[in-house]
């Protein structure tokens, strides 16, 4: 069976003991500590193809661990307490999801890109029940990482791998025989998230440091929006540098072809390169060093937002919640002139995003999975 087939009810790749350890479920709700009979291994190697993944300990009060892969750290996932997150723009996703649909309401979710499960374990521990569906290339090394650190119990988070584009079509194709058969034939990909649409899909898209061009054109996102509900959030993390951000600006412009309304997120990092924007400590607090080499500087997430919806929430405060080191935060006419000029991407003109020094990466600064 190739890895990115389809598979019907039952027969999806999650096997008894990604629900826990072989020798029963282990439950680890939010802020409870661990068990003393799990024990926690410091370092893990995984497999994963064409590169080195290792999963490490770097926090055992907390059993919190780091994935690298290449020695750049991917993810961090905390064990104990699946809401607290580390790198700062996961955080900002979060806070997002947050302000998207009624606390605590089950929010049916599709991310593009696995790594460690971060956003999803978030998702299931503050929004119990979300149907989830979690779509990654490196399934050796996703379920690596199950092993080491398994799901909830009762998660209602499925998986399937493959090239996200190639499963976005499939899924596409699924979604319009569900639709077509009248609710019949239904199976757990399509089940919630994909019957009625993803209320949230977070695109987390990568190979290495770069985003390959084709998850990142017109084309590709007009397969998104076919599994997204009608005013789902649709968040895509980029890494870019001012002052031109030309990757980023494209992308935006491309998501506005789909969407009508987009949303940007800098981070401090990436604005060091714009004229007057100098925050005080941001090179280090956003997880760059004193004195880093020039052209590591100016290299930082871009984080984009889109939906029908209103995004009123980036024109206030409140939604980041005391956030250590706030994002600049772009809205309606302020993405307007931001955009201006910068030409949609499509498949026939497309390129990968700008790969960055392996300085300018970082724990905070650094994609959250690949692809």
């Amino acid at each position: 069976m190739l890895e990115s087939e389809l598979l019907p009810p039952g027969d999806l790749p999650l096997r008894d003991h990604l629900d826990g350890p072989p020798h029963g479920p282990v439950r680890l709700p939010c802020s409870v500590p661990l068990p003393c009979s799990v024990p926690l291994p410091c370092s893990v190697s995984l497999p994963c193809s064409g590169a080195v993944a290792e999963l490490s300990l770097v926090d055992e009060a907390s059993a919190s661990y780091l994935l690298t892969v290449d020695g750049i750290p991917q993810s961090q996932v905390c064990f104990s307490d699946a809401t607290r997150l580390e790198f700062d723009y996961v955080r900002h996703i979060a806070r997002m999801v947050d302000v998207w649909a009624a606390p605590g309401e089950a929010l049916p979710c599709i991310h593009l890109g696995g790594g460690g499960l971060s956003l999803a374990r978030y998702v299931e521990a503050t929004r119990p029940g979300s149907q989830q569906l979690v779509i990654d290339s490196q399934r050796a090394m996703v379920e690596g990482v199950l092993e080491v650190l398994p799901l909830a119990a009762g998660h209602a988070t499925r998986l399937l791998f493959g090239d996200a584009r190639e499963l976005a079509e499939r899924l596409v194709l699924r979604r319009r025989l569900l639709r077509s058969t009248a609710g019949g034939g239904r199976d757990s990909a399509c089940s919630g998230a994909m019957a009625a649409g993803a209320g949230v899909v977070v695109i987390d898209l990568w190979e290495g440091s770069v985003i390959p061009s084709h998850v990142a054109t017109l084309e590709f996102y007009l397969l998104v929006a076919q599994l997204a509900a009608p005013e789902a959030l649709v968040v895509v993390n980029l890494l870019d540098r001012g002052p031109g951000f030309d990757y980023s600006r494209g992308q935006a412009a491309t998501l506005r072809r789909v969407w009508p309304r987009v949303g940007v997120l800098r981070d401090p990092r990436s604005m060091l390169g714009c004229a007057g924007f100098c925050p005080e400590g941001s090179a280090v607090g956003c997880g760059g060093a004193a004195g880093a080499d020039a052209d590591s500087e100016g290299f930082g997430n871009v984080v984009l937002v889109a939906s029908r919806r209103r995004l009123d929430f980036l024109e206030t405060s409140g939604w980041l919640r005391d956030e250590p080191r706030p994002p600049h935060a772009l809205s309606g006419p302020n993405v307007d002139a931001w955009v201006a000029g910068a030409p949609a991407m499509t498949d026939e003109a497309s390129a990968a995003s700008p790969r960055p020094p392996r300085e300018a990466l970082s724990p905070v600064c650094t994609p959250e999975m690949s692809t």
